[in-house]
């Protein structure tokens, strides 16, 4: 357990449990848990962490809503795609800006995976395994049942195909920078100082039921958006696997890697279909 304070023994300086040594004096920490080898995972202060998943997830909601509500005037029929994207877009852009200032206090920390080639080579695999594992269970449940794509990739579809350049840059670099540090430095990091399984289970729920519309309107489309749900549980254990194991250079270069697969095959697509 990593939760609660370490009160060191010789100089009565309390601190952050996953400290091998008492940042004052140089202590050993008499808690057997801050000498475990924790492979990827990068601690940062508690708060820091909570601050990453607020800001990530509870942030990136009320910015989307002040967002959409100061563009209101897009929102019509005609002009439907514009408003979603610029929406999509702004509110992206200044989360990325959040986080960015955020993380400036820990860069080097979470910055250290970056410095190997390997979590990249790595990430890379991961990231194709999600696409094909993603892939694998889509047919295995079209044999039983036919359903289509849920809303967030349908909203990701039509955005990307008007927006081409900026749906790149967004969904496939901006995005998974953004939802890494809030769910593997956040989330998974936090819960993981009580147990790596509750990390994986609620950093895996979490991160599936983003991607799900809990405003789908009809029986039938709450169907589609449980039929996709797996394709998300797949991905968030890869991700989560790989920040554990790798860093977080590992688990950004799958995300990335997944997302700008995805976003190029939809404008492919749509060419060929032209």
């Amino acid at each position: 357990m990593l939760m609660r304070d370490t009160i060191c023994n010789k100089c009565g300086h309390n601190y952050d449990p996953v400290n091998t040594n008492c940042p004052k004096c140089d202590e050993i920490n008499p808690n057997p848990e801050a000498h475990k080898k924790q492979r990827g995972l990068i601690w940062l202060p508690r708060w820091q962490e909570i601050a990453f998943f607020l800001t990530g997830w509870l942030g990136l909601n009320i910015i989307g809503i002040i967002i959409q509500l100061a563009l209101s005037f897009l929102n019509s029929e005609s002009t439907k795609i514009m408003y979603m994207a610029v929406s999509q877009f702004v509110t992206y852009g200044l989360l990325f800006i959040g986080m960015i200032f955020l993380a400036f206090q820990n860069h080097r920390k979470i910055l250290a995976s970056f410095k190997s080639v390997v979590p990249y080579a790595i990430g890379i695999g991961i990231g194709v395994g999600i696409l094909l594992l993603g892939s694998f269970y889509k047919y295995i449940a079209s044999l039983f049942v036919d359903f289509g794509v849920n809303g967030n990739e349908d909203l990701v579809r039509k955005i990307t195909i008007s927006y081409p350049a900026l749906s790149i840059l967004i969904f496939a670099f901006v995005g998974p920078i953004c939802e890494e540090l809030t769910y593997r430095i956040g989330l998974f990091s936090f819960f993981a100082r009580i147990g790596k399984w509750l990390a994986y289970l609620v950093t895996i729920a979490f991160f599936a039921l983003i991607h799900f519309d809990f405003l789908a309107g009809s029986p039938e489309a709450y169907l589609v958006e449980l039929l996709n749900l797996p394709s998300y549980l797949i991905a968030g254990g890869l991700l989560c696997f790989a920040y554990d194991y790798f860093g977080l250079a590992a688990s950004l270069t799958a995300h990335v890697t997944n997302n700008l697969v995805a976003v190029v095959s939809i404008l492919i697509s749509n060419i060929i279909s032209q």
